[in-house]
């Protein structure tokens, strides 16, 4: 049975809504799916596209947190380290902002759901060089952003890490 998160819905939309984009950090770099160079890269092109917008960076507990304060340095962001999962931190704690980015996590679908047209949200690809040198790794992504795809729609977006040299229209 798929959890729709009736609790959180209910209690989501008396949340403040805070001016600003939340990026999902992963462990990406702790899982060798991406270098800290080719992660760094891929976070310079969500920058691109969210160019002159307040982002703050929201760090999964698993990531290094000099790599998480090295990220914030770099690229201008804020970065945050939630005590909760960043569903019911959203919903329950607030604030919540305005657009949920990431490469891919769980919590894009769960927010989906439990936010419906109160947030829009952006799921960046992984660069398709990524998986060339990793295929065992490429299925199970490629599988995820198909999901995703399945998906899309008004408030929920597929962004081609490849082409953010344009900044968000």
């Amino acid at each position: 049975m798929k959890n729709t998160f009736m609790g959180l819905r209910a209690q989501a939309g008396d949340m403040p809504l805070e001016d600003t984009i939340f990026f999902l950090g992963g462990p990406l770099v702790e899982a060798g799916i991406l270098s800290e160079k080719e992660y760094l890269w891929h976070l310079q092109k969500v920058a691109s596209y969210f160019s002159n917008r307040r982002v703050i960076y929201v760090a999964h507990r698993r990531e290094n947190w000099k790599r998480v304060e090295r990220i914030g340095q770099v690229l201008g962001w804020g970065v945050r380290l939630y005590d909760f999962p960043i569903e019911f931190q959203l919903a329950v704690v607030g604030p919540h902002p305005r657009i949920l980015a990431a490469f891919f996590s769980s919590a894009l679908e769960n927010c989906r759901t439990i936010f419906g047209d109160m947030l829009k949200i952006y799921a960046f690809t992984l660069s398709d060089d990524q998986f060339a040198r990793k295929p065992e790794r490429g299925e199970s992504v490629k599988n995820v952003y198909d999901r995703y795809a399945s998906l899309s729609g008004e408030f929920f977006h597929i962004v081609n890490v490849q082409e953010c040299d344009k900044p968000m229209a």
